[in-house]
């Protein structure tokens, strides 16, 4: 190969690398305040020693764009928030600390009552366990990783509009975002 052609590479290559370790290290010392919808700040994984990783920002108001099920939410709660679903069927933190406010338990009331059915992303102990063992290997890394045992699936009934749903879900601080779900799509039959 061309020695210039390799020098040229090395330098965009070093410049990359540079630039890069200058955003990890200010996403570090600024501790990673985010935004969210209703404008407070937050401070994602600043105690724990990792790079923080960003937060999506909440939508002032949720919509359903094509492509996306307007009857199934998307909802993922905040990292390290110990969440299950209850017997009652809907989401409870396995200790007494988490959706507590009368906030979190009069909307999930509400969805329970509006016949809201919620599905947890790991159906069993086993697989949760699974995943925060492989969270923690990718943590390894020293960056912040997505906890995803606290994605859930919420599907409400086709009468109810599910953008309404996603906005109050979006109010708690608890709740990390609500999106609706994108449709999958089966794969072509073989001939």
């Amino acid at each position: 190969m061309n020695p210039r052609v390799v020098l040229t590479i090395a330098i965009a290559l070093i410049v990359a690398g540079a630039a890069s370790l200058m955003f990890a290290r200010h996403q570090t010392n600024e501790a990673s305040v985010v935004s969210t919808a209703n404008n407070t700040n937050r401070a994602v994984n600043t105690n724990s020693g990792l790079v923080p990783r960003t937060l999506p920002q909440k939508p002032a108001h949720a919509t359903v764009p094509p492509g996306n099920d307007p009857h199934v939410i998307s909802v993922k709660f905040m990292d390290d928030l110990d969440i299950k679903i209850s017997p009652n069927g809907y989401p409870v933190g396995r200790t007494d600390t988490v959706l507590q406010s009368t906030e979190a338990a009069s909307l999930m009331e509400l969805i329970k009552k509006a016949g809201g059915k919620w599905l947890p992303a790991s159906s069993t102990l086993e697989q949760e366990g699974k995943i925060d063992d492989l969270r923690a290997e990718a943590e390894k890394s020293g960056h912040a990783i997505a906890d995803l045992n606290n994605y859930f699936t919420l599907i409400m009934p086709d009468r109810e509009e599910t953008t309404k749903w996603m906005d109050l879900l979006n109010a708690l601080p608890e709740v990390e975002i609500a999106t609706p779900a994108v449709l999958t799509q089966t794969a072509p039959a073989k001939k």
